[in-house]
Parts: structure tokens; sequence; C-alpha cells
């Protein structure tokens, strides 16, 4: 009965479908409300850490972000970047601020293949990653500019790198938003995860917004 009670306490409520409340709890839980009245955790949140982002939560400032990394420093104005390793891929990590807090971040794989079709293995490992963390992807896409390198999955690799060939996967979860990319043009190959705050979005285009204006 106690978390019955919080569940109508809780600033956030919304409907996940025809039948079902999503809640969340004054300690944090989500919570699914069903049309008979019972309830139950919401499984897919509840597979998510207490973090954002790494050690991380959006809004938080440059200096607390700071001190969740102990990596060598590559850039440090609106955004802070580190070297890494994830997923045993070398690994440009970055967080966004805006007016000093943080609003999105991301993982950028540097990780080099003389064979450019591994470059496609390494995308299937980080989507079945966030897939076993977040559930299956709210979008799981792969589109061909030019189907030339199609019928031969060996030839991928190449497809990627002169921009044939792009894929991506999406996730939303709690208050953040997750994209899982790859593509390429003029032989390079873009390979990253974004992660964004959902509440915060508004924040970063209005920024930009005022960027753009300022050049008039």
């Amino acid at each position: 009965m106690k978390y019955g009670i919080i569940i109508f306490l809780s600033i956030c409520c919304l409907q996940v479908n025809a039948k079902d409340i999503e809640a969340t709890t004054t300690d944090g839980k989500s919570v699914l409300l069903h049309e008979d009245g019972k309830w139950e955790f919401n499984k897919k949140v509840e597979k998510t850490s207490a973090f954002s982002f790494r050690k991380t939560n959006w809004g938080m400032s440059k200096s607390e972000v700071k001190g969740t990394e102990a990596g060598k420093i590559l850039r440090d104005d609106d955004v802070l970047a580190y070297e890494g390793n994830v997923a045993g891929l070398e690994t440009l990590i970055a967080y966004i601020f805006v007016d000093n807090k943080l609003v999105r971040a991301k993982y950028i794989f540097t990780e080099k293949h003389s064979n450019k079709t591994d470059y496609i293995s390494d995308y299937s490992s980080i989507q079945k990653i966030l897939t076993k963390k977040y559930g299956d992807p709210s979008d799981d896409k792969t589109y061909w500019k030019n189907d030339l390198y199609k019928d031969d999955y060996q030839d991928w690799g190449m497809a990627l790198a002169v921009g044939h060939l792009s894929k991506f996967s999406n996730w939303k979860v709690s208050d953040t938003e997750v994209w899982l990319s790859i593509n390429g043009d003029n032989y390079q190959i873009n390979h990253s995860v974004e992660y964004s705050s959902v509440k915060l979005a508004g924040l970063e285009s209005a920024k930009s917004e005022e960027k753009a204006a300022e050049q008039f």
C-alpha cells in the first residue's frame, strides 16, 4: 500500500498506452498503474542505472562532471572531452554543456580497423550491449543510398566508407534519449552513441538560435 500512495503523490505521471499509466515514485522508481488498479515496477526502466550517462546526471555543472572522470582531458570549454576505452574500443568521451549545465554526451569510437567490415561488427557489439541495458530499441534502421555493395556482407565496410550505407538505433529511457549510429563519407567512418536529456533539449536549441541571431 506504501507505493500505491506514493504513486498519486508523484510529480511525474504520464499515459504509456490506453491501459497503463506510468508514474514516478518520490524515491525515483518508475511504476506502471494498470487499468484494473494493480501496479508493478516498470521493468524496462528498472534495468537502467541511477545515472543519465556514466556517473553523471543531466544538469550537472562542468566541475561536478570533472569529479567523476579521471582520464586525460582533451578539450575543456562548452565541451569537456576525455580519452577513454569503452567496450574494448578506443573512444572519445564528450560532455556537452549549455550555461554550465550538462545537456548531452557522446561516445565517439575512434578505434581503427584495416578491414572496414570490422566497423559493422563494432556497431553490432555496441547495439547488443545497449539492448541488454535498455531493452529492444524503439527504432533499428538500415539505409542504403546505393545498393552496389548490398549483396555481399564482406563489402559492407566499404559501403559505409563511401557513404552508401548507414545504420542507427534509438532508445527512449526515462529522461534520456539514446542514439547509436554509424555512417561514413570520403572513406571516413563515423561510429558513435549519443545520449541527450529530454527535459533540457530546449535549452541547447535556444542557445543555438541565440548564437545564430548574434550574426545578424
